[in-house]
This record gives structure tokens, C-alpha cells and sequence, in this order.
């Protein structure tokens, strides 16, 4: 039992050694041609031996041994050999000029046919394939009774097999599966000759996609990667969208012998957001009921885009604005506070394709109760009028005191319309927005006091006539 384990791991080892090595056992063949041709009173013969592998490695030189021997001169005074010729397959052919004449019987000629490496077979490596060796022998045998020459024509042909050692190449990626839009990364190939033949025309091209642009060479070639060496070659990339997506990478190379391959490999990397930030502040901190304040901010990186003002009240109502940043990234936006208390603001961002949510700092901005003080001009004209209106009724009875009160009254009609219209259109002390959706009612306002100023003034008017009759 111990034996027959012993012979199955021997022989398991063999093999894999065998793969491992890229390794194709050939055996020596002899191959015997005679030839026999010349005059009718006695033929020349001739006979060539081939001594070769039954595999051709395509990898390596491959030698044929030729053995020329004079078999029977007949009836010829000498046998001329111009040349041999050896051809595997079609086109790859090699000539051995002999241009010799001989004379004698037994008469040997040793030479060899070398046929270099192949760099430009179409074979696949590692698997066998058919092939045949042709033989071509170009001379003539010259005639003793009449100089007359037998011209030798001889051509030949039988199977050989072919093989090409396999390539052992590894090929690595170096990359992030997670990356960040707009942050530009390395994917490096890293090809690995493990074999003991080289690789060549190395080609490594990355393919560009909507999602990923390539910023600086998308291919690379290499003419040679000799066994042992490791080559490394680096792209870099920059996600534009936020999405997974596939890195398509091709790579060709040939065998030693000529073979080439066609590789093409899908890398997936996922694109994550990129984060955003915005800023909120206002240009003051305290205010009095119904005064206006300033606020703004920029939101980073610096793009337009849709962004929410969040403005809680003292009560702890919400309510929202909204606004629109500049190609800077700025807002600014106009915001009237009319309850006493504590406001609470802050800016928010609601993200994008590319990038992230954010929500700005909370400012507090505190809000005073407006005092209102009475108009001291307004009471000193009342006064002041209480006592004309007094004296002229002790004076001059109850009528001209009645046409002076309707005077002050008209008076006091006047001077409001005056104070609403500077304040409105002269002084524009409210912004044009307001005074656009309120100007119908201002005008409606001033209208109504100018006929109560006419109706008083008339009516003054008329009780003083009266009072002089």
C-alpha cells in the first residue's frame, strides 16, 4: 500500500513539475530517403538521412542533422548536388548550398539545418499541433557513355509536431474600492513574467467612461518583460459623478513565439459623495420689534444652488426661506423679526448629486420690545389749541370757537398726509418691495384724510361766516 501511495505522489509530482516548467519531452526520429535515377546501362542512387525531434519547440533553435551518402554511381562518371533544402510547414525554409561533384561510391557529406526560434507563429502556446518537414534535393548524375546529364529531382515529405511553451503571466490591481467625486486616485497594473520565456508588445489601456476621467496617459506599451521582472503601470483617474461604475482595463501581449492574447478586465468602484459646508451669520445680534436684519453665509465648494433659511421664532415655530446661492457660493437674504424673544436661525443644504448634506451653525439674534413714547409735539398742539379754542369761545362765543376747532382738526389732517407721504416716497424709509404691495393703500389713506381735511376746513369756514353775522 506504502509502495503504490509512493508511486502515485511520484508521479503526481512529475506532472505538476512538468506544468510548472512548461516543459514538452520530444523523442529522436531518423528519417532514411533514397533516391535512384541516371542511365539505362546502371542508375546512380543516393540516399539522405535525417536525424530529429519529433516536436518541434517553437521556443527554441531546431536542428535537423543531414547525412548525404553516394549510394551507386552506375553508369556516370560523377553524381553534382546543388543543394538540399529543408521546409517546416510553408515559407519557413533553409537551403544548405552543398555545389560539390562525387565521384566515388561510400562518398559522405554531414551537415545541419538550424531553424532559429519562432517570433511570429500563430500556434497557441501550451497545446500540440500538426505540422510537416519537406524535403527538396536539386543536382544531376552525368552520363559515362554519352556526357549526357540526368538531371536529379527529388522532393519529399512527412509530419512533425509543433509546440510553444505557455506564458505563465500574473497580472494584479492596485485601487480603492471607495472613492470620493472629484478626488483624483492611482490604479496601477502590475504584470508579473512568472515563466522562464519572455512576453512582448505588451500593451495596457484603460478604457475612459462617463464617470471616471483620465487625467494623464490612458495607455501604456512595453516592447519586452524578460522572466523574473515585474512591470507596474499607473493611471490616475477623477470621478465626476457619484455612482459606482465599473474601470475597464485592457491588456494585450504576445507569447515568445508570437501568440498573442486579448485580456480585457472590469474593476468596480463605488464614487461617494463629497462633503459640503455652509456658513450662517447676521449683521446683528439685537434688534427691536419689527426691525430687519441681514442674513448671509457661502456654501462650500462655491456653486448656485437651492438652500433653505430655518428660522425658529421665541414661541418654537418653524418656518422656512428660501434662497438661492450665487456662482461664489453667497447668499444674503433680508429678514424682519416682529416678536420680542430670542430668534434662532440657521442655513441648510439639502446635498446634490455630487455632494453631501450640511446645516450651518445656529445664530441666535435677540429681539427687544419696541417702547412707543407718546408724541410730545402732537400734545403741546392739543394743548395749545384747548386753550385758543377756550379763549375764543370766553372771548367771541360759541361759534368762532367751534370754526377754530375745525381748523385744528383740519390741521391735524394735514400734517399726518404731509409726515405719510415723506415717510413713503421721499425718506424711503421701507424697502421698495414693501412699499410696492402697500403704495395702493398709502394713496387710499392720504385720499380719505385730504377730503376729511376739506370737510373740516368748509365746515371752519362756514361756522366762522356764520359767527360774523
Amino acid at each position: 500500500m506504502k509502495k503504490r501511495l509512493f508511486i502515485f505522489l511520484l508521479f503526481s509530482f512529475s506532472i505538476i513539475s512538468l506544468v510548472l516548467l512548461q516543459r514538452y519531452d520530444s523523442k529522436p526520429i531518423n528519417k532514411l530517403f533514397s533516391y535512384s535515377w541516371g542511365s539505362f546501362n546502371g542508375k546512380a542512387r543516393i540516399s539522405v538521412i535525417l536525424e530529429l525531434d519529433d516536436v518541434r519547440i517553437l521556443n527554441e533553435p531546431y536542428i535537423v542533422k543531414c547525412t548525404l551518402r553516394i549510394d551507386e554511381l552506375g553508369n556516370h562518371k560523377y553524381i553534382y548536388i546543388s543543394y538540399i533544402s529543408l521546409e517546416i510547414g510553408i515559407g519557413e525554409k533553409v537551403t544548405y548550398n552543398i555545389d560539390k561533384m562525387f565521384k566515388e561510391k561510400g562518398d559522405i557529406l554531414e551537415f545541419n539545418f538550424t531553424f532559429k526560434p519562432r517570433e511570429d507563429s500563430l500556434i497557441k502556446p501550451g497545446k500540440m499541433y500538426e505540422s510537416s518537414i519537406s524535403i527538396d534535393i536539386d543536382g544531376y548524375a552525368v552520363d559515362k557513355s554519352y556526357d549526357f546529364n540526368w538531371g536529379l529531382y527529388f522532393f519529399e515529405y512527412f509530419d512533425i509536431y509543433e509546440y510553444a511553451y505557455k506564458p505563465n503571466v500574473s497580472i494584479l490591481f492596485y485601487y480603492p474600492t471607495n472613492v470620493t467625486v472629484f478626488s483624483p486616485f492611482n490604479f496601477t497594473v502590475e504584470i508579473i513574467n512568472k515563466g522562464e520565456t519572455k512576453i512582448k508588445d505588451i500593451e495596457v489601456k484603460i478604457i475612459s467612461s462617463y464617470i471616471f476621467e483620465i487625467l494623464g496617459n490612458d495607455k501604456y506599451e512595453t516592447d519586452i518583460i524578460n522572466p523574473g521582472d515585474i512591470n507596474k503601470y499607473t493611471f490616475e483617474l477623477k470621478p465626476k459623478y457619484s455612482e459606482g461604475n465599473k474601470v475597464n482595463i485592457y491588456i494585450t501581449y504576445s507569447a515568445e513565439t508570437g501568440y498573442r492574447y486579448y485580456k480585457s478586465y472590469y474593476k468596480y468602484i463605488y464614487v461617494s459623495k463629497a462633503n459640503s459646508s455652509i456658513t450662517c451669520q447676521a449683521n446683528k445680534d439685537e434688534i427691536s420689534e419689527g426691525d430687519e436684519i441681514v442674513v448671509s453665509g457661502k456654501l462650500t465648494p462655491s456653486m448656485r444652488e437651492m438652500i433653505s433659511i430655518i428660522i425658529t421664532d421665541p414661541d418654537g415655530n418653524v418656518d422656512e426661506r428660501i434662497v438661492f446661492t450665487n456662482s461664489l457660493g453667497e447668499y444674503s437674504y433680508q429678514l424682519s423679526l416682529n416678536k420680542a424673544g430670542k430668534w434662532r436661525i440657521k442655513a441648510y443644504f439639502k446635498g446634490s448629486s455630487e455632494y453631501l448634506e450640511s446645516t450651518s451653525n445656529e445664530i441666535i439674534v435677540t429681539v427687544k420690545e419696541k417702547i412707543t413714547y407718546p408724541r410730545i409735539d402732537i400734545i403741546i398742539y392739543l394743548i395749545l389749541s384747548v386753550i385758543f379754542f377756550a379763549f375764543v369761545l370766553v372771548k367771541y362765543g360759541l361759534l368762532k370757537a367751534l370754526s377754530v376747532a375745525c381748523f385744528i382738526v383740519a390741521t391735524l389732517f394735514l400734517i399726518d398726509m404731509l409726515r405719510i407721504y415723506l415717510l413713503f416716497t421721499v425718506y424711503g424709509t421701507i424697502s421698495p418691495l414693501v412699499a410696492f404691495f402697500i403704495s395702493q393703500y398709502v394713496y387710499n389713506v392720504i385720499a380719505i384724510e385730504f377730503m376729511l381735511f376739506i370737510v373740516f376746513f368748509v365746515i371752519g369756514v362756514l361756522l366762522y361766516l356764520k359767527s360774523r353775522k
